[in-house]
């Protein structure tokens, strides 16, 4: 098979040779108006934009009474094991800090939560 067979043909472009220049200039001084229509704004600017701009986050002032959804036993083993979460959490991380003396504590943490995990 032939690339012929697939009908094939080179296609040439011609650019007029009398194209006024005129047209080609206009579209430069436009792109150069279109440039100087933009400010330039720092990094420190976006930023600042940014962090105005920025949603709050929401302080929660009142607390779930949670007697309206779970009876007394249940609450009493959802503390229980949440405290005992807090135990091995601080044993784990206690054990990390005294292992490793020169470990940041924010690195120290995730080591920890990653351990329980």
């Amino acid at each position: 098979m032939s690339i012929n067979a697939i009908h094939t043909k080179p296609i040439s472009v011609k650019v007029p040779e009398n194209m006024p220049e005129k047209v080609q200039s206009k579209d430069v001084t436009q792109n150069e108006q279109v440039q100087k229509n933009y400010a330039q704004f720092t990094a420190d600017d976006v930023f600042k934009y940014m962090s105005a701009t920025a949603l709050t986050p929401v302080q929660n002032t009142s607390y779930v009474n949670t007697g309206k959804y779970v009876d007394k036993n249940s609450a009493d083993r959802i503390a229980n094991s949440v405290s005992d979460f807090e135990a091995k959490y601080k044993n784990i991380l206690n054990s990390i800090m005294t292992e490793f003396k020169d470990i940041p504590a924010s690195v120290a943490e995730q080591v920890a939560l990653k351990m329980m995990s």
